[in-house]
Protein backbone atom coordinates (compact mmCIF):
# COMPACT_ATOMS: atom_id res chain seq x y z
CA UNK A 1 0.00 0.00 0.00
CA UNK A 2 2.81 2.37 0.40
CA UNK A 3 4.46 1.43 -2.31
CA UNK A 4 1.24 2.28 -4.48
CA UNK A 5 1.08 5.70 -2.52
CA UNK A 6 4.21 6.64 -3.43
CA UNK A 7 3.76 5.31 -7.24
CA UNK A 8 0.69 7.68 -7.50
CA UNK A 9 2.52 10.56 -6.08
CA UNK A 10 5.52 9.88 -8.21
CA UNK A 11 3.02 10.01 -11.38
CA UNK A 12 1.17 12.87 -10.46
CA UNK A 13 4.41 15.09 -10.41
CA UNK A 14 5.60 13.94 -13.22
CA UNK A 15 2.95 14.64 -15.06
CA UNK A 16 2.59 18.13 -13.89
CA UNK A 17 6.25 19.02 -14.91
CA UNK A 18 5.97 17.90 -18.01
CA UNK A 19 3.53 20.94 -18.27
CA UNK A 20 5.62 23.77 -19.41
CA UNK A 21 6.04 25.82 -16.73
CA UNK A 22 4.63 29.18 -18.22
CA UNK A 23 1.58 26.99 -18.72
CA UNK A 24 1.31 26.15 -15.66
CA UNK A 25 1.74 29.71 -14.78
CA UNK A 26 -0.70 31.43 -16.41
CA UNK A 27 -3.83 28.66 -15.69
CA UNK A 28 -4.06 29.31 -11.19
CA UNK A 29 -6.05 25.72 -11.60
CA UNK A 30 -2.75 24.08 -12.69
CA UNK A 31 -0.36 26.23 -9.79
CA UNK A 32 -3.32 24.93 -7.20
CA UNK A 33 -2.94 21.41 -8.36
CA UNK A 34 0.90 21.57 -8.34
CA UNK A 35 0.76 22.96 -4.69
CA UNK A 36 -1.21 19.91 -3.72
CA UNK A 37 0.60 17.44 -5.67
CA UNK A 38 4.08 18.93 -3.49
CA UNK A 39 1.49 19.10 -0.27
CA UNK A 40 0.54 15.44 -0.84
CA UNK A 41 3.64 14.40 -1.29
CA UNK A 42 4.96 16.14 1.22
CA UNK A 43 2.15 14.24 3.48
CA UNK A 44 3.31 10.69 1.68
CA UNK A 45 6.48 11.51 2.54
CA UNK A 46 5.43 11.86 5.98
CA UNK A 47 3.26 9.24 6.18
CA UNK A 48 6.38 6.99 4.89
CA UNK A 49 8.72 8.06 7.73
CA UNK A 50 5.90 7.22 10.16
CA UNK A 51 4.99 4.29 8.50
CA UNK A 52 9.30 3.41 8.83
CA UNK A 53 8.91 4.30 12.61
CA UNK A 54 5.93 2.13 13.38
CA UNK A 55 7.38 -1.21 11.82
CA UNK A 56 10.42 -0.51 13.73
CA UNK A 57 8.90 0.21 16.71
CA UNK A 58 6.86 -2.91 15.78
CA UNK A 59 10.23 -5.09 14.92
CA UNK A 60 11.28 -4.18 18.61
CA UNK A 61 8.01 -5.66 20.29
CA UNK A 62 7.73 -8.42 17.84
CA UNK A 63 11.85 -8.84 19.66
CA UNK A 64 10.47 -8.30 23.14
CA UNK A 65 7.70 -10.64 22.36
CA UNK A 66 10.13 -13.06 21.65
CA UNK A 67 12.30 -12.82 24.17
CA UNK A 68 9.55 -12.76 26.72
CA UNK A 69 8.62 -16.34 24.51
CA UNK A 70 11.73 -17.65 25.72
CA UNK A 71 11.94 -16.36 28.73
CA UNK A 72 8.60 -18.09 29.22
CA UNK A 73 9.78 -21.39 28.33
CA UNK A 74 12.75 -21.43 30.14
CA UNK A 75 10.46 -20.47 33.21
CA UNK A 76 8.57 -23.21 32.11
CA UNK A 77 11.43 -25.75 32.06
CA UNK A 78 12.76 -24.31 35.39
CA UNK A 79 9.42 -24.76 37.57
CA UNK A 80 9.35 -28.51 35.51
CA UNK A 81 12.76 -29.37 36.90
CA UNK A 82 11.62 -27.78 40.45
CA UNK A 83 8.45 -30.33 40.27
CA UNK A 84 10.37 -32.90 39.57
CA UNK A 85 13.28 -32.04 42.51
CA UNK A 86 10.38 -31.15 44.31
CA UNK A 87 8.60 -34.69 43.73
CA UNK A 88 12.05 -36.70 44.36
CA UNK A 89 12.44 -34.74 47.97
CA UNK A 90 8.74 -35.31 48.93
CA UNK A 91 9.08 -39.30 47.86
CA UNK A 92 12.75 -39.48 49.61
CA UNK A 93 10.96 -37.28 52.97
CA UNK A 94 7.66 -39.99 52.92
CA UNK A 95 10.40 -42.82 52.57
CA UNK A 96 12.52 -41.58 55.47
CA UNK A 97 8.57 -40.99 57.21
CA UNK A 98 8.00 -44.56 56.89
CA UNK A 99 11.31 -45.73 58.19
CA UNK A 100 10.56 -43.68 60.99
CA UNK A 101 7.26 -44.54 61.70
CA UNK A 102 8.28 -48.46 61.94
CA UNK A 103 11.21 -47.50 63.98
CA UNK A 104 9.05 -45.34 66.53
CA UNK A 105 6.92 -48.69 66.27
CA UNK A 106 9.29 -50.92 66.95
CA UNK A 107 10.38 -48.63 69.91
CA UNK A 108 6.92 -48.54 71.03
CA UNK A 109 7.06 -52.32 71.59
CA UNK A 110 10.63 -52.50 73.67
CA UNK A 111 9.17 -49.46 75.66
CA UNK A 112 6.13 -51.44 76.36
CA UNK A 113 8.05 -54.88 77.06
CA UNK A 114 10.20 -52.88 79.63
CA UNK A 115 7.33 -50.99 81.69
CA UNK A 116 6.26 -55.09 81.60
CA UNK A 117 9.42 -55.97 82.70
CA UNK A 118 9.55 -53.06 85.45
CA UNK A 119 6.46 -53.86 86.77
CA UNK A 120 7.25 -58.12 87.30
CA UNK A 121 10.34 -56.44 88.53
CA UNK A 122 8.26 -54.53 90.91
CA UNK A 123 6.05 -57.39 92.22
CA UNK A 124 9.04 -59.44 92.89
CA UNK A 125 11.11 -56.80 94.84
CA UNK A 126 7.46 -56.24 96.54
CA UNK A 127 7.50 -60.14 96.95
CA UNK A 128 10.89 -60.05 98.34
CA UNK A 129 10.48 -57.49 100.53
CA UNK A 130 7.67 -59.00 102.22
CA UNK A 131 9.76 -62.17 102.86
CA UNK A 132 12.71 -60.02 103.84
CA UNK A 133 9.90 -58.26 106.61
CA UNK A 134 8.99 -62.31 107.78
CA UNK A 135 12.46 -63.33 107.99
CA UNK A 136 13.03 -59.86 110.37
CA UNK A 137 10.22 -61.13 112.34
CA UNK A 138 11.49 -64.36 112.97
CA UNK A 139 14.91 -63.45 113.35
CA UNK A 140 13.59 -61.19 116.51
CA UNK A 141 11.82 -64.15 118.00
CA UNK A 142 14.75 -66.59 117.42
CA UNK A 143 16.83 -63.86 119.32
CA UNK A 144 14.31 -63.34 121.92
CA UNK A 145 14.44 -67.05 122.13
CA UNK A 146 18.11 -67.34 122.73
CA UNK A 147 18.35 -64.49 125.14
CA UNK A 148 15.92 -66.76 127.69
CA UNK A 149 18.39 -70.25 127.09
CA UNK A 150 20.47 -71.12 129.94
CA UNK A 151 24.28 -70.70 128.67
CA UNK A 152 25.47 -74.16 127.95
CA UNK A 153 28.20 -75.68 129.55
CA UNK A 154 31.79 -76.02 127.51
CA UNK A 155 32.09 -79.04 126.07
CA UNK A 156 34.88 -80.98 125.94
CA UNK A 157 37.42 -80.48 123.89
CA UNK A 158 37.86 -83.42 120.75
CA UNK A 159 40.85 -85.12 120.36
CA UNK A 160 42.12 -86.53 116.62
CA UNK A 161 44.16 -89.01 115.39
CA UNK A 162 47.96 -88.70 116.27
CA UNK A 163 50.34 -87.61 113.16
CA UNK A 164 51.91 -90.77 113.42
CA UNK A 165 48.58 -92.75 113.43
CA UNK A 166 46.87 -90.62 110.72
CA UNK A 167 50.01 -91.23 108.33
CA UNK A 168 50.46 -94.98 109.14
CA UNK A 169 46.56 -95.34 107.95
CA UNK A 170 47.30 -93.78 104.98
CA UNK A 171 50.44 -95.66 104.41
CA UNK A 172 48.77 -99.17 105.32
CA UNK A 173 45.70 -98.16 102.68
CA UNK A 174 48.10 -97.80 99.80
CA UNK A 175 49.72 -100.95 100.24
CA UNK A 176 46.50 -102.09 100.24
CA UNK A 177 45.61 -101.00 96.82
CA UNK A 178 43.04 -98.27 98.46
CA UNK A 179 44.47 -95.59 96.75
CA UNK A 180 41.46 -92.94 96.81
CA UNK A 181 41.66 -93.49 100.53
CA UNK A 182 45.28 -93.42 100.71
CA UNK A 183 45.24 -89.76 98.96
CA UNK A 184 42.10 -88.43 101.00
CA UNK A 185 44.55 -89.82 103.93
CA UNK A 186 47.15 -88.46 102.81
CA UNK A 187 45.85 -85.12 102.19
CA UNK A 188 43.94 -84.65 105.50
CA UNK A 189 47.61 -85.32 107.17
CA UNK A 190 48.97 -82.65 105.22
CA UNK A 191 46.38 -79.89 105.85
CA UNK A 192 46.30 -81.14 109.76
CA UNK A 193 49.79 -81.27 109.83
CA UNK A 194 51.71 -79.82 107.23
CA UNK A 195 54.96 -79.26 109.08
CA UNK A 196 54.65 -82.61 110.38
CA UNK A 197 58.30 -85.42 110.01
CA UNK A 198 55.95 -87.75 107.49
CA UNK A 199 54.14 -84.62 105.83
CA UNK A 200 57.50 -84.55 103.20
CA UNK A 201 56.63 -88.30 102.27
CA UNK A 202 53.06 -87.75 102.66
CA UNK A 203 52.99 -84.67 99.73
CA UNK A 204 55.37 -87.73 97.76
CA UNK A 205 52.60 -89.84 97.81
CA UNK A 206 50.30 -87.80 96.57
CA UNK A 207 52.02 -87.21 93.44
CA UNK A 208 52.83 -91.35 93.09
CA UNK A 209 49.24 -91.78 93.53
CA UNK A 210 48.71 -89.57 90.71
CA UNK A 211 51.05 -90.81 88.85
CA UNK A 212 50.29 -94.79 89.10
CA UNK A 213 46.44 -93.28 87.82
CA UNK A 214 48.08 -92.02 84.82
CA UNK A 215 47.08 -88.42 85.98
CA UNK A 216 50.41 -86.94 84.96
CA UNK A 217 49.53 -83.64 85.03
CA UNK A 218 48.48 -83.24 88.65
CA UNK A 219 51.05 -85.79 89.58
CA UNK A 220 53.93 -83.38 88.31
CA UNK A 221 52.08 -80.50 90.79
CA UNK A 222 52.62 -82.77 93.55
CA UNK A 223 55.68 -83.82 92.74
CA UNK A 224 56.38 -79.98 92.53
CA UNK A 225 55.32 -78.97 95.84
CA UNK A 226 57.97 -81.53 97.08
CA UNK A 227 60.81 -80.15 95.51
CA UNK A 228 59.63 -76.39 96.48
CA UNK A 229 58.35 -77.02 99.74
CA UNK A 230 61.11 -79.72 101.46
CA UNK A 231 64.42 -78.60 101.47
CA UNK A 232 67.11 -81.03 99.48
CA UNK A 233 66.60 -84.49 100.71
CA UNK A 234 65.74 -87.86 99.88
CA UNK A 235 62.22 -86.96 98.98
CA UNK A 236 63.17 -84.34 97.02
CA UNK A 237 65.68 -86.25 95.08
CA UNK A 238 62.72 -88.90 94.61
CA UNK A 239 60.23 -86.24 93.31
CA UNK A 240 62.19 -84.28 90.79
CA UNK A 241 63.09 -88.15 89.00
CA UNK A 242 59.50 -88.75 89.07
CA UNK A 243 58.02 -85.17 87.60
CA UNK A 244 60.60 -85.92 84.76
CA UNK A 245 58.95 -89.25 84.24
CA UNK A 246 55.75 -87.94 84.04
CA UNK A 247 56.38 -85.26 82.19
CA UNK A 248 57.76 -87.88 79.48
CA UNK A 249 54.73 -89.92 80.02
CA UNK A 250 52.53 -87.05 79.75
CA UNK A 251 54.06 -86.32 76.36
CA UNK A 252 55.83 -82.88 77.65
CA UNK A 253 58.99 -83.79 76.05
CA UNK A 254 60.72 -80.93 76.05
CA UNK A 255 59.86 -80.42 79.59
CA UNK A 256 60.90 -83.57 80.39
CA UNK A 257 64.42 -83.45 79.22
CA UNK A 258 64.73 -80.44 81.09
CA UNK A 259 64.43 -82.20 84.14
CA UNK A 260 65.84 -85.29 83.80
CA UNK A 261 69.18 -83.11 83.27
CA UNK A 262 68.64 -80.89 86.13
CA UNK A 263 68.02 -84.14 87.74
CA UNK A 264 71.42 -85.11 86.38
CA UNK A 265 73.31 -81.89 87.18
CA UNK A 266 72.36 -82.19 91.05
CA UNK A 267 72.63 -85.47 91.23
CA UNK A 268 75.46 -86.77 89.63
CA UNK A 269 76.21 -89.55 91.96
CA UNK A 270 72.69 -90.80 91.73
CA UNK A 271 72.32 -94.69 91.02
CA UNK A 272 69.43 -93.07 88.57
CA UNK A 273 71.72 -91.02 86.26
CA UNK A 274 72.15 -93.70 83.77
CA UNK A 275 69.10 -94.52 83.65
CA UNK A 276 67.85 -90.28 83.02
CA UNK A 277 70.48 -89.87 80.03
CA UNK A 278 69.05 -92.99 78.76
CA UNK A 279 65.84 -91.08 78.67
CA UNK A 280 67.02 -88.01 77.58
CA UNK A 281 68.55 -89.72 74.37
CA UNK A 282 65.08 -91.55 73.49
CA UNK A 283 63.82 -88.07 73.69
CA UNK A 284 66.26 -86.72 70.79
CA UNK A 285 68.61 -85.05 73.12
CA UNK A 286 72.44 -85.53 74.50
CA UNK A 287 72.85 -86.98 77.79
CA UNK A 288 74.51 -84.92 79.76
CA UNK A 289 76.81 -87.87 82.05
CA UNK A 290 76.94 -92.05 82.17
CA UNK A 291 75.51 -93.28 85.38
CA UNK A 292 73.43 -96.10 86.35
CA UNK A 293 69.73 -96.06 87.63
CA UNK A 294 66.60 -98.36 88.40
CA UNK A 295 64.17 -96.22 87.77
CA UNK A 296 60.26 -94.67 89.78
CA UNK A 297 61.09 -95.26 93.49
CA UNK A 298 58.06 -96.59 95.39
CA UNK A 299 57.71 -94.86 98.46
Amino acid sequence: MKASRLLVSGLLLAGLLQIPQNARAADPKLVEIERDVFDLSAKLDNVTKAQKAQDEQIAALMGLVQQLLDANKQTAQNQASLQQGLGEGIKNLNDQQGKMAIAIGALETRVGQMASESSGVSQSLDALSRKISGLGTKLDDVSNTVRTLPTPATPPVATGPSPEALFESARRDLSSGKDMLAMDEFINYLQLFPKGDDAPKAQYNVGYIYDRAQDYDNAVKAYDAVIERYGDGQWRRDAMFNKAMALKNGDHRTEAVREFKQFVTDYPGDERVDQANVEIKKLGMTPKAPGAGKGKQRP
